[in-house]
């Protein structure tokens, strides 16, 4: 449509037909802006809607998506009695440093995660909210300056490593049908008796499966 308008626009004494573009493109811009503003407040209280909508997008708006997260998923459980919220890998707020987290300065970890903090402090737990995070190392959030996370709040659990039968019943539910294999597997993810590593085994269990089933005897 802009080519042809250009070649309009040359062959004619006027740019009438790029100025009637433009004015449309202008109207429409603004009318969306309207229907965003008339969808926002159907779908959120007048106050929430303006509040939002006079935010700046960076940082303001940024900032302040957490909490109107946390709001949202809190009216959820009106409908919904139980919500849990699963973060994995929680270390790899880190970036490169993932291995030694705590070589990070101490006000530079906390802020990595300060987001999720925020969402975290935000959650109504008395109305059925769960957040599970998992992760390599323990986050100081007691000592964080901003969107700190009590003590009482936090149920720290370590998980280790798996059973022979869990480990056994892990590979029957991924998909690994052959009992030898299975067996083949838990032993070779093993570091002691009764105790297999869950991530390595998990990786075997992905190349296993990738590699399809083994090949019957004839």
């Amino acid at each position: 449509m802009d080519i042809a308008l250009d070649i309009a626009d040359a062959v004619l004494s006027l740019p009438i037909l790029r100025v009637g573009h433009q004015l449309l493109q202008l109207l429409n811009s603004r009318m969306d802006e309207t229907f965003t503003r008339r969808r926002m407040r159907r779908r959120l209280s007048h106050e929430d809607a303006d509040h939002i909508l006079t935010l700046v997008p960076e940082p303001d708006l940024l900032d302040e998506l957490p909490r109107l997260f946390a709001q949202d998923l809190n009216d959820a459980t009106a409908d919904h009695p139980k919500i849990v919220l699963l973060f994995d890998t929680h270390e790899a707020f880190f970036g490169e440093a993932i291995g030694d987290a705590d070589s990070l300065i101490h006000a530079d970890k906390l802020m990595r995660d300060e987001w999720l903090r925020c969402l975290l402090g935000h959650l109504d737990l008395s109305a059925g909210l769960v957040a599970i995070v998992a992760g390599r190392t323990r986050p100081p959030w007691p000592n964080a300056p901003v969107f700190p996370i009590p003590e009482q709040y936090i149920d720290h659990r370590l998980v280790g490593h798996l059973t022979t039968a869990d480990a056994t019943q892990y590979l029957t539910l991924a998909g690994i049908t052959d009992p030898a294999m299975r067996t083949a597997l838990v032993t070779y993810a093993s570091t002691a008796p009764n105790e297999v590593h869950p991530y390595f085994l998990g990786l075997c269990a992905d190349v296993a499966l990738a590699a399809g089933p083994p090949p019957q005897p004839r």
